[in-house]
């Protein structure tokens, strides 16, 4: 399932002083380049961890609320409701905006935080799980939708918080050693096939969301 980022990280986990003390640094003609390095080290733990780490807004899109079941759920039938969405990139902050093309290709709002919901009371935001999920309320259904590529948009907010403080120090301590490992290898920035250094890995083992997978 493809990710949209809407609305960026304003600040990044680690600060470019952080990462000039952890490089030894002690000069400003590596700023720019120390400031992409933290850019990229927390893009590239956003996608090894399947984790949002500072406040952005996401968006998906679907093709139907509830994908046809597969053997997924006939195996492990545990993993979650029937009529749940997950919502990729946990944590989840809150939802903004759900939105679907009825039967005549209109374009309905089931969910906007900006104006006046319309059925908002039918919908359980579940920030608790990880990664958080939108189903109906107990016994509701979701609406039909036309049969059509993205016919299902959903919009909300992930990250552990505003603040780089906010992200868990082990995923802090990633990002400075893959920032130092950046900073000798310019060739692994950006390579999306390149493995990540062992310590980087242990660190993140834990933050690792197994069900972003199936999501």
């Amino acid at each position: 399932m493809a990710v949209k980022v809407i609305t960026a990280p304003t600040v990044e986990p680690i600060s470019l002083e952080q990462a000039k003390a952890h490089l030894r640094v002690d000069t400003t003609d590596q700023d720019d380049l120390i400031e992409s390095l933290i850019t990229a080290a927390r893009e590239k733990v956003e996608e090894d961890t399947g984790r949002a780490l500072i406040t952005q807004t996401l968006e998906i899109a679907l093709d139907y609320f509830v994908e046809p079941p597969d053997l997924r759920w006939v195996t492990y039938p545990y993993l979650t409701p029937a009529k749940a969405i997950l919502l990729p990139r946990p944590p989840l902050i809150a939802l903004k905006q759900v939105s679907y093309y009825d039967g005549d290709g209109n374009i309905i709002l089931l969910h906007d935080e900006v104006g006046s919901p319309t059925v908002v009371s039918d919908l359980v935001v579940d920030t608790y799980s990880c990664p958080g999920r939108l189903v109906p309320a107990s016994g509701g259904n979701w609406p039909a939708v036309q049969d059509r590529a993205n016919a299902v948009t959903i919009r909300y907010t992930a990250g552990y918080g505003d603040d780089g403080e906010d992200v868990p120090m082990t995923i802090r301590q990633a990002m400075l050693l893959l920032i130092g490992h950046y900073h000798e290898n310019a060739s692994a920035v950006g390579d999306s096939m390149a493995e990540l250094p062992m310590g980087v890995q242990y660190l993140l083992a834990k933050h690792r969301v197994l069900s972003d997978s199936i999501a």
